[in-house]
C-alpha cells in the first residue's frame, strides 16, 4: 500500500490521483490527513512577496472540497511548501535534515525559516490528527 499519493495542479492528473483514492481502488487507502502544495510560491528575496509561479492554489483548494478533506478527520489543505533553491540543494547533497537541525544554516538562510516553519506546522497537524495532544518536538 502507498505511504502517499502525489498529483499535480493540473485536472488529467487531479482526476487520475482521484481515480486512484475512490473507495473502489485496489489501493485500499485507509485515510486521507489532506493535501500539501509543493512548490506552492516563490518569495521574492527583493520585495518579499509571494508569486505563485505555477498559478493560483484555487485547483488545489478545489480539491480538498472535492476529494472532502475539509472535515473533523481531515484537515484539508495541510501546508503550502514555498520553492527554494537551497532545499533542492540540501537534498542533492543529503543534508535536508539540517533544515530542522542547523541552526547555523537557518540563521544564514532566511528563506529555510519559512520552509522549517511550513513543515513543522504540517507535522503537528499531523500528529493531532494520529491523536496524539502535542508533537515531541513542541
Amino acid at each position: 500500500m502507498p505511504e502517499r499519493v502525489s498529483t499535480c495542479s493540473g485536472k488529467l492528473t487531479f482526476r487520475y490521483a482521484q481515480k486512484l483514492l475512490s473507495s473502489n481502488s485496489p489501493l485500499n487507502v485507509d485515510k486521507i490527513f489532506g493535501l500539501i502544495v509543493n512548490s506552492a510560491y516563490y518569495r521574492c528575496p527583493s520585495c518579499s512577496n509571494k508569486h505563485h509561479i505555477f498559478g493560483s492554489l484555487d485547483s488545489a483548494r478545489r480539491a480538498v472540497d472535492e476529494l472532502g478533506l475539509n472535515s473533523e478527520t481531515t484537515s484539508g489543505l495541510l501546508g503550502e511548501i514555498p520553492m527554494i533553491s537551497e532545499v533542492s540543494s540540501l537534498g542533492d547533497q543529503g543534508k535536508l535534515g539540517e533544515i530542522f537541525l542547523g541552526e547555523t544554516l537557518i540563521n544564514s538562510k532566511p528563506a529555510l525559516k519559512e520552509v522549517r516553519s511550513v513543515m513543522s506546522n504540517i507535522a503537528t497537524s499531523l500528529w493531532k490528527k494520529l491523536g496524539y495532544s502535542a508533537a515531541p518536538w513542541s
